[in-house]
């Protein structure tokens, strides 16, 4: 019967205890069929030693829950016996990364858990039930040469606001909507460019946290533009749009224009044209009249 275990109660602060792992991530992409090697390091900082067996979970990272594989759910080759690590060492473990024939194109992860089943401690066992676990995470593919795994998801620019100028930035919005059945991670750059090109663009990264978007969802964030200059209020600017998904080396390119002033320019110089005429005529009609002589 599968189990519903929320995940963070595994991934408690390791150095709450005196074992950890490194890394605390193992990620691929491979092809059906394929299988790779991977390792890892357990340490152990206790003064005795310690016995742990890795148990394997499916885990759902948008939920942060693991669930009882089935099967064909494993992508994970490991050695299930009693594992014993030495007091005070540092022991490496080896498993393997399979892309089972059984599982369509997309992103999988496993999680191994590494319960210690029992503890030696001063001639004595004691049970011990801390956890701490080690994710691993699987792209397959149909073709890892290929250039462009996925090509599922759209990207889109807009202006949220033109901002007030020397004031208040411009704003942009990016979004991105993942509809592959990968775990994807957009990065890129906006190059925001003024209409005469004779200064630096303004460089703004994009997901710099490397914030992951899941299948059918969507990552969404507003950028500033900080920098104005005069030519903008009449011209306005060009952003372009570099992104990367974080699976290939497929770069999307989007281009926006950032709209200048111009209309709101040329009211307020009509209105004060007329407003310098109207208090030119006033001022004219305002002066005496010279008396005609005889």
């Amino acid at each position: 019967m599968a189990i519903t275990i929320l995940a963070s109660l595994l991934f408690f602060p390791q150095n709450i205890y005196a074992e950890t792992i490194s890394p605390s991530l193992t990620e691929d992409t491979l092809a059906v069929g394929e299988t790779s090697e991977h390792s890892l390091e357990f340490t152990n900082d206790n003064g005795y030693d310690i016995f742990i067996t890795p148990k394997l979970y499916k885990y759902y990272p948008q939920s942060e829950y693991v669930l009882d594989l089935e099967s064909y759910e494993e992508i994970v080759e490991i050695d299930n016996d009693y594992i014993p690590i030495p007091a005070n060492t540092t022991s490496t473990i080896h498993f393997k990364i399979k892309a089972s024939e059984a599982l369509d194109p997309g992103t999988y992860y496993n999680l191994i858990v590494f319960e210690q089943t029992g503890t030696q401690k001063e001639d004595s066992t004691i049970g011990a039930s801390e956890a701490i676990s080690h994710l691993v995470k699987l792209n397959i593919v149909d073709n890892p040469d290929l250039e462009i795994i996925t090509d599922d998801y759209d990207t889109n620019i807009e202006v949220i606001s033109r901002g007030i100028p020397f004031i208040k930035p411009a704003i942009l919005k990016v979004t991105f909507y993942n509809n592959s059945p990968y775990t994807l991670i957009p990065t890129g750059e906006i190059q925001v460019i003024k209409k005469s090109g004779d200064k630096e663009p303004e460089y703004i990264k994009i997901n710099m946290d490397r914030m992951p978007v899941y299948p059918e969802q969507s990552f969404e964030k507003e950028y500033e533009v900080e920098n104005w200059y005069l030519e903008d209020i009449v011209f306005g600017k060009t952003a372009y749009m570099y992104l990367q998904n974080g699976l290939d080396d497929t770069t999307v390119t989007a281009v926006i224009e950032i709209p200048g002033f111009l209309n709101e320019f040329l009211y307020i110089l009509g209105i004060s044209t007329i407003l310098i005429l109207l208090i030119q005529s006033i001022k004219k009609d305002s002066k005496p009249k010279q008396k005609s002589s005889d």
